[in-house]
């Protein structure tokens, strides 16, 4: 139904996404079914395995598919193709994982269901309906505007840039599935404190990775562009604004499961329509303007607007207020640490310029972070690799 519009919008300046538009029936149709299989693994209090296959796995099939093209050893069709196989694998894994753990059943039980049920069930499905595909719009809107306004070429490079922002939000896939499954366990028990405690753990943890990552990644962009060439110039300044709104995201913790689990799971729907609105509009003002960094920063802007709503209506609704002194030290530190990594000269071997760069970060961050135990969690698990390793006793309970 949509194949016309999207063909009109794109055949005059990325007539090759038109020749291959067939193949999004394919992706779109495995993408839905991951996230469905991958939810219902993740109630089971496996969140791990589904992260590992969508954001390891399947991106180091695309980037072999990339390599092998970039050696002409595949043609463009077959990299396509590669392509559209790296993106289905994860979920054809899924499913023989779940058939093998005989968690897979295409057998109903409608037993247990009864009038009242049914509404609910009919409610939560529908949002969660509108919810998922608001997401998928959010993840795609910006590559499919500057495809229309700009062109393919340029929608190339946002995409690669794109993808080292995110990966300061990687970490955050696996702990919000996790949050998901016990705050919706938490709001059946009523249990308010063990949702603020989760609401402050959350931020507090996720803030500390996300800072390290967009640290390494800033203090390292330089070397990082000289490995990818100069071709992807234009997209430096979309790494740190695509890596800005991804630490705001994590900032703000499980914000989003807090209140996706709770009896007003109807406002985050409302959030993310505004979140998409928001992104539309921004885009529409601002690629015109500044191209590829006009889209970037109206990520930037449209996330912050959400995080703040999210913020503002838990603070409002219970009084839950994650933020403390902490997270003040977190910022002195993390502002330290890059200072003093970009004293460090320029290696001329750029990959170890990386490395040395980032382990002085990690040295310089992680230390402090760690001695002023700031994160009970963080430290936690800090120990119990400190004890593997044999460089500090095990605690006697």
């Amino acid at each position: 139904m949509l194949k016309p519009l999207l063909v009109r919008f794109s055949v005059e300046k990325s007539a090759m996404f038109v020749q291959y538009i067939n193949y999004l029936i394919v992706l779109v149709f495995f993408q839905i079914f991951f996230s469905i299989l991958d939810a219902y693994y993740s109630a089971l209090l496996n969140s791990v395995h589904g992260t590992f296959l969508k954001e390891v796995m399947q991106r180091i099939l695309i980037i072999a598919s990339i390599g092998l093209f970039f050696f002409n050893i595949l043609t463009f069709h077959q990299f396509v193709i590669g392509y559209v196989i790296a993106i289905s694998l994860p979920t054809l894994h899924l499913i023989i994982t779940l058939v093998r753990e005989k968690h897979f059943s295409l057998r109903p039980d409608f037993k247990f269901l009864n009038r009242g049920l049914l509404i609910t069930m009919g409610s939560v499905s529908l949002f969660s309906i509108l919810n998922g595909f608001s997401m998928i719009i959010i993840q795609n809107v910006d590559i499919i505007m500057i495809n229309s306004m700009v062109g393919l070429s340029a929608t190339g490079i946002y995409s690669v840039c794109f993808f080292f922002g995110v990966i300061v939000s990687l970490p955050a896939r696996s702990i919000i599935k996790i949050a998901n499954v016990v705050t919706a366990q938490a709001w059946k028990e009523n249990d308010l404190k063990t949702i603020s405690d989760i609401y402050h753990k959350s931020c507090l943890t996720l803030f500390i990775i996300g800072l390290i990552l967009f640290i390494g990644l800033w203090a390292n962009i330089e070397s990082i562009f000289n490995i990818v060439g100069p071709a992807y110039a234009l997209g430096k300044w979309v790494i740190f604004f695509i890596g800005l709104s991804s630490l705001i995201d994590m900032v703000t913790g499980a914000n989003g499961s807090i209140i996706g689990t709770s009896k007003y799971y109807k406002v985050q729907t409302i959030f993310l329509t505004v979140l998409v609105v928001l992104l539309v509009v921004t885009n529409l003002i601002l690629i015109p303007i500044y191209g590829l960094l006009g889209a970037a920063i109206g990520s930037a802007i449209s996330l912050s607007v959400l995080n703040l709503l999210r913020y503002l209506f838990l603070l409002y609704k219970f009084k839950m207020q994650p933020f403390n002194v902490q997270f003040i030290y977190i910022v002195l530190i993390g502002a330290g640490s890059y200072g003093l990594s970009t004293l460090l000269p320029t290696l001329h071997n750029y990959i170890v310029d990386i490395f040395v760069r980032s382990s002085i970060i990690v040295v310089l961050f992680c230390t402090p972070i760690y001695l002023l135990k700031i994160s009970e969690d963080i430290n936690a698990k800090a120990d119990d690799i400190l004890v593997k390793l044999k460089i500090i006793k095990p605690t006697k309970n």
